[in-house]
């Protein structure tokens, strides 16, 4: 989201990455990117996130604790920024609180982002059926 301290939620898979980095590019420069942030740790939801990463060295990823226990600091090799169940961060004008939604719509690290000054959710797989 732009802002003080722009968030990418989603990085998309790593075969995409070039082209969703030039999409991005058009909004902001992509070393002011100060956050990332997925609902869950699949690669359709962060599979890029370590070019991303390399893109923006200043960036912090945002995610679950379980998310950080279980798969991504070691995937990024080192630590993430997370957040408790209610949990919040400012970008600047705008407010971030984490919702855990365990297996919903499936991985057991899953959540949401609520942006609470525009009333915007985050979210992904939002019609998933199994």
């Amino acid at each position: 989201m732009k802002d003080d301290e722009p968030l990418l939620f989603h990085t998309g898979l790593r075969g995409m990455h070039a082209e969703i980095r030039e999409a991005v590019s058009k909004l902001i420069d992509i070393s002011d990117l100060r956050h990332i942030g997925f609902s869950h740790f699949e690669s359709d939801e962060c599979g890029s996130l370590n070019e991303w990463l390399a893109a923006a060295p200043h960036a912090d990823v945002v995610c679950s604790q379980l998310a950080a226990r279980v798969n991504v600091n070691d995937f990024i090799g080192c630590e993430s920024r997370t957040l408790a169940d209610g949990g919040t961060f400012e970008t600047g004008k705008y407010c971030f609180r984490y919702c855990q939604t365990p297996h919903l719509p499936h991985g057991w690290d899953a959540g949401v982002l609520f942006e609470e000054t525009q009333k915007t959710l985050f979210c992904s797989d939002l019609f998933h059926q199994c």
